[in-house]
């Protein structure tokens, strides 16, 4: 097959698949769906906050919707609170290929007694079968988080503005303290705690 035709043939089978599966899954989550993906994982793993694992290529970080949405103030606003303190900013779980941002929370390789090693236990099981079957029931806690539509969608943005939240998603010093707080926060939730 020839060069014009490789490229013709793979443009048409990617318009078709966004065609097909564009308006569903080919899209940013909404607020709604922001606060299912918290309510399940809260539920589930007793993460507070947390919108997923996130599983995709380190090389297409940069190129993300999630995150520039997130670097602009334009993606949905997050609030949860762990071990008493008030975030601002969903995260997702990351394995230790990912940078130190405040976005990522990554396993703890080196766990130093039970709540580590707990909190690391918790971090790496797989979502598996209970994730599959939850289902958001009438009357849903908000405690482990709540989504909402961003205040100021589609007002533009200083330089200014847009230079610190890009510093703020990439500040390393910004990774361990949501960390620790959620080791306490998820160690507090086991077994008969507040799940």
């Amino acid at each position: 097959m020839g060069e014009t035709t490789s490229q013709r043939t793979l443009r048409q089978f990617c318009n078709g698949i966004q065609d097909i599966f564009g308006r569903e899954y080919l899209r940013k989550p909404n607020s709604d769906e922001c606060q299912r993906f918290i309510e399940m994982h809260g539920m589930v793993h007793h993460f507070p906050g947390m919108l997923g694992r996130w599983n995709k290529d380190i090389n297409v970080l940069q190129s993300s919707h999630l995150f520039n949405d997130e670097c602009r103030g334009e993606g949905p606003a997050v609030r949860f609170v762990a071990n008493g303190t008030q975030y601002n900013r969903a995260y997702y779980l990351a394995d230790g290929i990912y940078p130190r941002w405040p976005v990522f929370v990554k396993t703890i390789r080196q766990s130093v007694g039970q709540k580590q090693s707990y909190f690391a236990a918790k971090q790496e099981d797989d979502e598996g079968f209970a994730a599959e079957r939850w289902a958001l029931e009438d009357g849903a806690s908000t405690s482990h988080g709540i989504a909402t539509a961003p205040l100021q969608m589609g007002v533009p943005r200083s330089d200014v503005h847009l230079i610190q939240r890009f510093t703020d998603m990439r500040r390393e010093t910004s990774h361990t303290t949501p960390q620790a707080d959620l080791v306490e926060e998820i160690w507090n939730r086991r077994e008969g705690g507040r799940a």
